[in-house]
């Protein structure tokens, strides 16, 4: 039977789920070749209430959809209602991202010589699921697993490297949801991650696996120092520096074939073009830095700030934005989001709404809806003239009239910082009060190697 990988499309509706099979075709298009409807139970206005009876109604459809076309589906790309989530499709379960649930991803890069495991460190995604290990912003060591989750880890990465026969790097990539871990994908090989990796605990973890491809043990390399002489890069050391990779997306340089500026939206395809990393004593001082190396300038400490969120994000935005105001940002937000606020007692300036087609003409004008009470201009207007600092912009949907496209567009041609998850932004917070503390820690990667090399002997 053909293996290869398939788009799928899942729309949830109240009482059905259908799922559309297809190769991926243009940006944002597929060439559908299958369309299956199956009713789903566990859907309370288009928002998921029992993950296991919509897991359930989609592995149904999907398995429908390979009987019609003849081939299996290894691996899914899925949207459900508006929201980017991620499929990995097994032998008999179907995991299902569900952003409201706040799921994250776990990555792990390992040594294995066929007997012992060496952890060469855990990175935790900061945002949901569903953005691409290379895309996303992670942070060394976890700032969330406990030391039971890390155990599971461990587990997990042994017997998957074990029943690989892995002699050398192995990345697995895993998920916690409802306290389950699952695993999301397995890959024996050296991941782009490694460097990271490697920089962050101070082992050279590519010279390490090919020496363990010749012949030599993990304790062997122990004991010549290459790697730690007990633990690994698993554990986690009081005083431990903390390590953050970002993502660059330098897409003002790449066009369309339409011309139109590729859109930065974070989502299951990667779209980074290369990688940063901060570096200091916690996370937000570690985070601060990524960004400062991210965008020109980093992140502002006053000014104005741009907000536009969906629906689902509108329950997290009233402390956001009070957050805000108390480090001295003035607000900026579209007519919905300023009435949210507004409820709160929080003050904010009302921009036009925009809108266009992405699959347009880039000379094709934005069509403007002006709002009652509005200062007159639209974000792109006012990115265009200066007066935007910082943009949080979380979209409805990846449909063809998107005003957050416009925004993100003009965003890129002005380096401003943008962020268009709500688990991010809440980095950025903490980043920003770090950088008005201005308190950064300076070390050099050989100073941070021998510094945890000095706190395993201590441990």
């Amino acid at each position: 039977m053909e293996r290869k990988n398939y788009t799928v499309a899942v729309d949830l509706g109240s009482s059905n789920v259908v799922v559309a099979v297809g190769e991926k075709a243009a940006e944002g298009q597929m060439e559908v070749a299958s369309i299956v409807s199956k009713p789903v139970e566990g859907v309370n206005a288009g928002k998921i209430e029992n993950i296991e009876l919509v897991s359930r109604a989609i592995r149904e459809a999907m398995s429908e959809a390979e009987e019609q076309l003849g081939i299996r589906i290894t691996e899914a790309y899925a949207g459900i209602s508006g929201d980017f989530v991620r499929c990995a499709r097994h032998t008999d379960h179907v995991f299902v991202y569900d952003p409201q649930n706040g799921v994250n991803q776990k990555d792990v890069d390992a040594l294995f010589d066929g007997e012992e495991l060496y952890i060469g460190g855990i990175m935790e995604h900061v945002e949901e699921a569903g953005v691409h290990s290379g895309d996303a912003a992670c942070t060394l060591p976890p700032s969330t697993l406990s030391d039971d989750q890390i155990r599971r880890l461990r587990e997990g990465t042994y017997a998957i490297a074990k029943g690989c026969g892995v002699q050398g790097l192995i990345n697995v990539q895993y998920a916690f949801m409802a306290n389950t871990l699952y695993v999301i994908e397995a890959n024996p090989r050296a991941s782009r991650t490694v460097p990271f990796a490697s920089k962050a605990t101070g082992v050279a973890l590519a010279k390490a696996a090919a020496r363990i491809m010749v012949g030599e043990t993990i304790q062997q390399q122990r004991d010549n120092g290459l790697l730690l002489p007990h633990g690994d890069g698993g554990d986690i050391h009081r005083g431990q520096q903390v390590a953050v990779k970002e993502s660059v997306l330098p897409f003002k340089r790449f066009r369309t074939p339409l011309g139109k500026t590729v859109d930065v939206l974070l989502g299951p395809e990667m779209r980074s073009t290369g990688e940063v990393m901060g570096f200091d004593r916690d996370f937000p001082h570690a985070f601060a830095k990524s960004q400062l190396a991210a965008y020109e300038g980093g992140l502002p400490t006053s000014g104005n700030v741009f907000i536009s969120v969906n629906d689902t994000d509108k329950r997290q935005l009233p402390l956001f934005a009070a957050r805000l105001v108390e480090l001295g940002f003035n607000i900026w937000a579209t007519e919905g989001t300023a009435s949210v606020l507004r409820r709160y007692g929080i003050d904010s300036k009302i921009v036009d709404k925009i809108s266009v087609r992405m699959d347009s003409d880039p000379d094709d004008p934005i069509t403007t809806y002006h709002a009652e009470g509005s200062v007159g201009k639209n974000v792109v207007q006012l990115i265009e003239e200066g007066a935007i600092d910082l943009i949080l912009n979380t979209p409805n949907s990846r449909g063809s009239r998107s005003d957050g496209y416009a925004i993100r567009s003009a965003a890129i041609a002005a380096d401003l910082p943008q962020f268009t998850t709500m688990t991010e932004f809440s980095a950025v917070l903490m980043a920003i009060e770090a950088v008005r503390n201005n308190d950064y820690q300076i070390m050099s990667i050989q100073d941070h190697s021998t510094q945890l090399f000095e706190l395993e002997s201590r441990d």
